[in-house]
């Protein structure tokens, strides 16, 4: 399959996503389609060992889903599209790196925490700014309890303050924290240690991993993203957010 705004690199029983929208790599719906058509050919590929997702430019992973396509005629296929990603991602047999050098921001830093694994330069920093714009992130309200303390998630998601790599590696979101200029040589080696293992032993730890994770996940998924589409969504609050930001102004919250 040609691709216009990721690229996939099939190589040395590696399959490498870049999301190659730079210098932001926002996630439109276009963008996020071929991650999930990615996700299938890796899944077909038995060849593939691990993979390796990573935004391209020297900005940054990725800035997260554009922003207009929260707006109400386009939410509920973004949120299909979004979720689909990591519907998929759970199904890979597997192990998922991210390598972040810059921001992993929003639905971006949902990607890269996602994987299984996380490298991050010293310069990252890693948000999830969707409260500021009168929204949350479903996905990460589903996901990140299974990852860190249930009070880091509280903090992280409503403050939507963003944190550094540092910090990110003491709360348990990052794995290892190293100089750009030796995030290659870092992601070469936890890649390596990988490939010398057993493939089979690999895919059926996941597969053990898989059977306490997807199914709660899933069904937490679906609850909050109903809550997301029949109780935020159409508030004025959770519009009013998304066109301030659009219009580059403060918003002007209503509390409803």
């Amino acid at each position: 399959m040609n691709y216009n705004n990721i690229l996939l690199n099939i190589e040395n029983n590696v399959g490498r996503i870049t999301i190659n929208r730079p210098p932001l790599n926002i996630l439109d719906l276009q963008t996020m389609s071929e991650i999930v058509s990615a996700l299938e050919e890796i899944r077909n590929t038995k060849a593939i060992k691990a993979v390796v997702f990573t935004g391209a430019g020297t900005k940054g992973f990725s800035a997260g889903v554009e922003v207009r396509d929260h707006l109400p005629e386009s939410v509920k296929e973004m949120l299909r599209v979004f979720h689909g990603m990591f519907r998929q991602m759970i199904k890979l047999e597997q192990p998922t790196i991210a390598v972040i050098d810059g921001f992993a921001l929003g639905g971006g830093c949902e990607l890269a925490l996602f994987c299984d694994m996380v490298i991050a330069s010293e310069k990252s920093v890693i948000g999830q700014p969707d409260i500021t714009l009168g929204n949350f992130a479903p996905l990460a309200l589903a996901a990140y309890p299974f990852f860190i303390a249930r009070k880091k998630v509280y903090e992280f998601l409503f403050t939507g303050e963003s944190i550094s790599a540092q910090e990110a590696n003491q709360i348990g979101l990052v794995n290892r924290v190293v100089p750009s200029s030796e995030l290659k040589a870092a992601e070469d080696a936890l890649v390596g240690s990988l490939l010398k293992l057993s493939s089979v032993a690999i895919r059926a730890s996941k597969m053990a991993m898989a059977a306490t994770f997807n199914e709660p996940f899933e069904k937490a998924l679906d609850a909050i993203e109903g809550i997301y589409l029949n109780e935020l969504a159409p508030s004025h609050d959770g519009l009013e957010g998304l066109v301030a930001f659009l219009e580059k102004r403060e918003p002007v919250w209503k509390e409803e």
